[in-house]
């Protein structure tokens, strides 16, 4: 994926507020706000998850940042959820 400000390849990760400990993700290239991280503890909540999706979403609950590998998983989860919620609605 290219990024739009910079048109670099573009590669998301996790930035966490150290006081808040809230997190945000952000583009690689040119450190962009992108928006913000998926929470798991609410992805936990969604009905339609899987077994494996939910242990490693329980996993990510205790870590105050994210790699690229489980941002990507956490994006992945919450389209496959968003879309799975879209399918019944």
């Amino acid at each position: 994926m290219k990024c739009v400000y910079c048109g670099n390849d573009c590669r998301l990760f996790c930035v966490s507020q150290p006081r808040t400990g809230r997190k945000t993700l952000h583009r690689g290239c040119c450190g962009g706000y992108v928006r913000e991280c998926p929470d798991p503890s609410l992805l936990l909540k969604a009905a339609g998850i899987g077994e494996g999706d939910r242990i490693f979403l329980e996993r990510l609950k205790k870590l105050t940042w994210y790699d690229q590998y489980q941002v990507n998983q956490i994006l992945k989860i919450e389209s496959n959820l968003n879309n799975f919620a879209g399918e019944c609605a």
